[in-house]
């Protein structure tokens, strides 16, 4: 996933869990990490996380289909008449669905 958060991950293998830190901000607040484990399997139905990718849904996008995801739900104008941004949803190589979203 570091093609997608343009941040090279460092995956800590703790033998029964291994993740990466996505977001760990210094200044206290909640952080973001992606984890595995075997009792975890992936999945198509569970809940659905949004990255925010302001200004990069068709580069982001792009980037996924090359890495071997599947967009599900292309670019999308949430509302045309409202100015609200867009959102995609895609699943990954693991088949989980994830989705981005942008206020431009």
């Amino acid at each position: 996933m570091g093609f997608f958060i343009d941040k090279k991950l460092e995956i800590v293998d703790e033998g029964v869990r291994r993740y990466a830190n996505l977001v760990t901000p210094d200044d206290g607040r909640a952080g973001a990490s992606i984890n595995q484990t075997e009792n975890f399997s992936p999945s198509d139905s569970g809940t659905l996380v949004y990255f925010q990718a302001d200004g990069l849904i068709s580069e982001i996008l792009g980037k996924i289909t090359a890495a071997g995801g599947e967009i599900i739900i292309p670019k999308t104008d949430i509302s045309p008449t409202e100015n609200m941004g867009y959102y995609a949803t895609f699943k990954d190589t693991e088949g989980n669905i994830l989705g981005i979203f942008a206020t431009s």
